[in-house]
């Protein structure tokens, strides 16, 4: 089984040599943990919204309101998942941290065994600062944080799916 970063054994549902921050059009499915009908229900054929729905609508509108390199094409958010069709645009993309070396100036000390494999940090920082991927985390984060504030149990399941 192949290793990201010489470290995590789970093999990758992203596509081989991809760059998830090209310029391109995503078509993403994030599903809630167990298919849980957290998000809402379905009556006479309309999407009915629970509190939890609500907030991943809000924070899914934002999402895409804050990042200007990023536009919402389509979305629907079903009782159990959410699909979201979305570009991304030519634009520089700003990075919010970088990994850090052992020994830099901000004197942080790295503890791992893995540190000293050749370019760790350098495939680790590379991945997480890829667009669709980071997007989706702060997404998906946000609306964990919104429903934790109103003591709502809610769980996305850990990995999402992109066509």
């Amino acid at each position: 089984m192949a290793r990201f970063a010489e470290r995590f054994k789970i093999e990758s549902s992203r596509l081989t040599g991809w760059d998830y921050s090209d310029k391109g059009v995503y078509f993403i499915t994030i599903c809630t943990q167990y298919q849980n009908n957290f998000l809402g229900k379905i009556v006479d054929g309309k999407m009915i919204y629970k509190v939890a729905g609500e907030m991943c609508k809000a924070e899914l509108l934002k999402t895409f309101e804050l990042r200007k390199n990023l536009k919402l094409i389509a979305w629907v958010i079903m009782p159990n998942h959410v699909h979201v069709l979305f570009s991304v645009g030519d634009f520089p993309v700003e990075t919010r941290c970088n990994a850090s070396l052992p020994g830099d100036s901000n004197g942080v000390r790295v503890i791992s065994n893995y540190r000293n494999h050749p370019g760790f940090f350098e495939r680790l920082n590379m991945k997480s600062n890829e667009e669709v991927p980071k997007v989706i985390r702060e997404f998906k984060g946000a609306v964990k944080r919104e429903t934790n504030k109103q003591k709502l149990f809610f769980v996305w399941q850990d990995r999402y799916y992109d066509e």
